[in-house]
């Protein structure tokens, strides 16, 4: 089941204040995130400046002082076509893959997601991304693949999904189960879940315990059934 992609608009990430959020904090300033998430994030598109700073949700004066630092430091390159001015990654910089790494784990990717599910908190066990945005192996068309545990359902995730699709350009995939499906499944050695469970993953809501807290109950569940039948 697909839903939707993520945002970095500006006014999603001035003032937002998260664990995640605060690793970048002191590098950056929300603007300076934003501008990179924007641009780094989605280094085919070159960007004309009035739109990005719709994208972004802001007036273009504010953020020429950002392009021109980013210009100036190597992080993107700017290109002149009679009065209007492009901006785009520039491909020669060095630290440019380890900076998208950066901005999808932080403000670009995880915690727009985060923020979208955040109305399901109480009703989510566990909700993780997999795939080739949590093994560093993504590209800017990358899609996001999701699993999600609880008591939520398809038509509700993708209503809260789909606001993000077009902010960031990129498909989000979500596959779905409640808690008693996911343990069984993964109990049961269920192929899919089974390789998704060996791989490198990143949380959204609930951790490393609560995936074990699942799983591990209903593993002892499936090995005393058996033992019963024997």
């Amino acid at each position: 089941m697909s839903g939707a992609c993520l945002p970095i608009v500006g006014r999603r990430l001035i003032g937002i204040s998260s664990p995640v959020h605060a690793i970048t904090e002191p590098l950056f300033t929300p603007l300076m995130q934003a501008v990179l998430g924007a641009t780094v994030l989605r280094a085919e598109r070159e960007w004309y400046l009035s739109d990005l700073a719709g994208q972004l949700g802001v007036g273009p004066s504010s953020i020429q002082r950002t392009l021109a630092k980013l210009t100036r430091s190597g992080i993107l390159t700017r290109r002149q076509d009679g009065n209007r001015i492009y901006y785009r990654p520039d491909p020669a910089c060095p630290i440019l893959g380890e900076l998208a790494g950066i901005l999808t784990k932080t403000v670009g990717i995880v915690e727009p997601l985060r923020d979208a599910l955040a109305v399901f908190a109480t009703r989510i066990r566990v909700a993780l991304i997999h795939g080739s945005i949590a093994e560093d192996r993504e590209h800017s068309e990358s899609e996001i693949d999701l699993i999600i545990v609880g008591d939520v359902s398809g038509l509700e995730l993708a209503g809260a999904l789909q606001p993000l699709q077009d902010r960031l350009g990129r498909e989000v995939h979500f596959t779905r189960y409640t808690v008693e499906e996911f343990a069984s499944k993964a109990a049961h050695g269920h192929n899919f879940l089974a390789a998704v469970l060996q791989r490198r993953r990143i949380f959204l809501i609930g951790d490393e315990h609560n995936l074990d807290e699942i799983v591990g109950r209903q593993a002892s569940r499936v090995r005393g059934d058996k033992q019963i039948g024997t």
